[in-house]
């Protein structure tokens, strides 16, 4: 995570006074001067409390921090290591109906892996009186990568029929997770934009907890994207439904009937 920070110089103090009241005498008689009186007036002023000049840490009101919100995808990694059977004991998200005739092997599938990296400043103000902080997010950059996986059985020899339609099948997959991203940024960044301006400044709190506020200003808005994306996880879920279909398989098949 990189840090920088803005740093603002900011003090007040809370002035506490007092005034003492005497009752005013009709007649005012001579000021006593005599021992027991000087004793008695020193007695009264030890019983009076020293006032003192108490800093109190006040956080000014900061801007809101402006989130940037970026998308980025690596080409699909491709693996041939695991079997039919293997891949057929990995959870898959999308189901299909089929008749009791029918049987379908995993030839391939696709995992989705999305990875965001956040990179953040801030505004910290000090007090020259207390050791006391107050700090407020400034700027978080967020860069969301996808890495999806594609994996086809080993029993489709690369450059065969069936290995180069599972593949064509996965990386459609690819695809739609990718066009759905895209299509919903604008989303995403408008949610991680209004949590941030909803945010308010941390603090007064110790110098020690700074970083502890740091990663709770930065987990807000992670907070407010992970909600967004699951709202969009059902229209993708949707879009990847689409595509594993009885159908789809059963075209798959045909256009490599009698071919390895």
């Amino acid at each position: 995570m990189r840090r920088a920070f803005a740093v603002i110089s900011f003090v007040a103090c809370a002035v506490l006074t007092a005034a003492t009241m005497l009752p005013a005498a009709a007649d005012s008689p001579a000021a006593d001067t005599s021992p027991l009186s000087a004793a008695a007036a020193a007695a009264a002023a030890a019983l009076m409390p020293n006032i003192t000049v108490v800093p109190i840490a006040v956080c000014p009101s900061l801007p809101a921090a402006e989130v940037t919100l970026q998308f980025t995808s690596n080409p699909p990694l491709e693996f041939h290591n695991k079997s039919s059977v293997e891949l057929g004991t990995v959870h898959i998200d999308t189901t299909f109906s089929h008749t009791r005739n029918e049987t379908f092997t995993v030839g391939g599938l696709m995992q989705s892996k999305f990875a965001p990296k956040y990179s953040s400043s801030f505004n910290i103000v000090t007090f020259e009186e207390v050791p006391q902080i107050c700090i407020a997010l400034k700027s978080l950059e967020i860069v969301v990568n996808y890495a999806p996986e594609i994996y086809v059985a080993s029993e489709f020899m690369p450059g065969t029929c069936r290995y180069r339609t599972t593949l064509q099948h996965e990386v459609r997959h690819v695809n739609t997770d990718i066009i759905t991203f895209n299509e919903y940024l604008p989303q995403l960044k408008q949610a991680t934009q209004e949590a941030a301006n909803a945010m308010t400044t941390i603090g007064p709190i110790d110098e020690g907890q700074e970083m502890q506020a740091q990663d709770k200003l930065v987990a807000t808005i992670s907070e407010a994207l992970v909600k967004k994306v699951r709202e969009i996880e059902q229209v993708r879920f949707n879009r990847q439904q689409m595509i594993d279909t009885r159908a789809e398989y059963l075209r798959s098949s045909k256009l490599c009937e009698g071919q390895p």
